[in-house]
Formats: structure tokens, sequence, C-alpha cells
């Protein structure tokens, strides 16, 4: 029996309700060290939309870690956005896309945000790269696909609402067995499961108002140039109660006993 199959296995043995398992919050970056000053980060918002008490979550920065945890030591795993690419073939990106199959054959419920999305879709046999049409950036309206409809995280949502997003890159394919929650017209895949219980989110919904204009502000100079009204963006910026939703949706999710 390989080592893989042997924890497997006796993951499956275990009480899964023992109290040293912890929500383990990869952090895959960092916001800007303005907002970070004023505002927190990526973490601290993923937290407060969980709902869980920081004791109960474990924090992990995957780009400095020596290893990643033991599956049997997460109750649920939540990968935070970056500021850094998938395809950018860094040692931490490739570590950590070759820890995410091994959560979720374990059928421990996971959650990818933004980079954290694109991670999942790629470490699990999709396609990531440069959005054609350039970034995504500010409040969008998210649409949901007839498969978000009987899923838990999206079946209770408007079939179109509003979410935060700040992005570059896009999941251009998703993954053989995955199934689209979501989309836009700048984002075909903003949205997907794979499994039960593993879920990719292209928007962020963490962010509040002020974080979003926030982030509009550390960028404006690129966006200029790259064509944005940068005080129309700001201006029409809102809070996003549906998409923040989603986060406790997902922290009341647990591992199903074997």
């Amino acid at each position: 029996m390989d080592s893989l199959e042997k924890i497997k296995q006796d993951f499956n043995r275990m009480d899964k309700t023992i109290s040293n398992r912890k929500i383990i919050l990869i952090k895959a970056g960092a916001t800007f060290e303005n907002i970070a000053k004023r505002y927190g980060d990526f973490e601290e918002w993923i937290i407060n939309g969980l709902g869980c008490s920081k004791a109960n979550a474990r924090v992990i920065d995957s780009r400095t870690c020596l290893s990643l945890p033991d599956i049997r030591e997460c109750e649920s795993v939540v990968i935070s956005g970056s500021r850094s690419h998938v395809t950018e073939n860094l040692d931490w990106v490739n570590a950590l896309a070759a820890w995410v199959p091994l959560i979720m054959d374990a059928g421990i419920p996971m959650l990818g945000i933004c980079f954290g999305h694109q991670l999942l879709a790629h470490a699990l046999g999709g396609m990531v790269g440069f959005n054609d049409k350039g970034r995504e950036i500010g409040t969008v309206d998210i649409n949901v696909d007839n498969s978000g409809k009987n899923d838990i995280l999206f079946e209770s949502l408007p079939l179109s609402f509003p979410a935060n997003v700040s992005h570059k890159q896009s999941v251009l394919s998703l993954p053989k067995e995955a199934v689209r929650l979501a989309y836009n017209g700048h984002d075909a895949n903003h949205a997907f499961r794979i499994g039960k219980c593993t879920w990719g989110l292209q928007f962020h919904p963490e962010f509040d108002s002020e974080v979003m204009r926030a982030s509009i502000l550390e960028q404006s100079e690129d966006l200029k140039k790259e064509g944005f009204d940068v005080e129309a963006l700001s201006h029409s910026v809102k809070q996003t109660p549906e998409a923040f939703g989603i986060l406790e949706k997902f922290a009341g999710i647990r591992v199903k006993n074997s």
C-alpha cells in the first residue's frame, strides 16, 4: 500500500470532529501595504466572512512555509487571492498545486478565491491565463448558471448579484469534471465546483466597498493607462452582501464521516 492510500484510509477511520482540526487558510499573497495598514489583509477579511473564531483558524503563508498541513489537520481549506500569477511557475505555487488534489480526494471542503480559484483549476486539469478582455476590476454583476441553482453555495442567491473583483488572469477552461456555477460577460468561468465540496470563485466575496475602492486607488495609474475612468469606476463600487454570504455558507459545510 502506498503512503497516500494509507493516509486516506487513516483519515477515513478517524473521528472527524476532534478538536485539533482547524479551518486552514492558505495565504497565497498580500494586499497593498497601504490597504493592509488601514483595513487588514486577505486572511482577516476571509475569517470575518467565515464567521469563525481566530482560534479555530490556522493561517499558513504558502509563499514561505516549509510544508503544507497533513490532511488530518484540516477541517476545511480556503486559498486566498494573491498579486502573483498561477502561470509564473513559482516553486511555492507548484507545491500548493500538488497539495490540492490530496485535499479534494480526502473530501475536505475547499474554497479558492481569485488566485485560489485559478490555482484549483490549474491543479485539477483546467487552463489559466491572461484574459483577452484585459483586467476586470470593481463591482460587477455575476450570473448564476443553471447548475448553480442546485449548488449549496449558490442555490439561494438571485440569478444575478453584485460582487467585487480585481484580476487579470482567468480560468480559460475548466477541469474536465468541473461544473460551472457562475459567469458574466468578462469571465466565462466566474465560479465552479468539482467533486462534492471543492469550489472556486473568481470574484472576491471578502472585499467590502471600502477595500474595493482602496484597491482601485492603489492601482489608479495603471488603470488610467489601460483606459479605465478611475473616478467613475470608484463611484460605481457598492457593498456586495450576497457574495459575502457565500463565505458563511462555506463555513457551515463539514467533512462527512465515512
